[in-house]
């Protein structure tokens, strides 16, 4: 919820993708596996109604399909981009901004803003 609104505000569902620890693709909804029927709901860590990435426009969780992760792994929430990123309320609970990842034109990973620390949260205040 405050990494991205999206789904809470307009009911808007991203791509998900499950990628090993050691950077192998394991699913994406673009081409899914027949065999893939876990399902499960995408909380965040606010513990709050509005925190999922699993709701409908009317505000309803629903469970979506993917592999099921294995500890360790990562599930990457697709499509958030720069939009998200401006319309998230930044540090929601003291939450730190976290680091955003772009996919290059040439299959790399390029970390495009550093992990927030609580230090600079803090920093301002007086």
């Amino acid at each position: 919820m405050e990494v991205n609104a999206r789904p809470l505000l307009y009911g808007s569902q991203h791509p998900f993708y499950v990628v090993s620890k050691n950077g192998k693709l394991l699913f994406s909804e673009f081409n899914r596996n027949t065999d893939d029927d876990y399902q499960a709901v995408l909380v965040g860590r606010c513990c709050e109604s509005g925190d999922s990435q699993c709701l409908t426009y009317d505000g309803l969780n629903t469970p979506r399909k993917f592999s099921e992760p294995e500890t360790g792994d990562f599930v990457v929430i697709g499509g958030v981009g720069a939009y998200c990123s401006s319309m998230t309320p930044m540090n929601y609970n003291s939450h730190v901004q976290v680091s955003e990842v772009l996919y290059t034109c040439d299959s790399k990973y390029k970390e495009i803003r550093l992990k927030q620390t609580i230090e600079q949260i803090i920093a301002n205040e007086r």
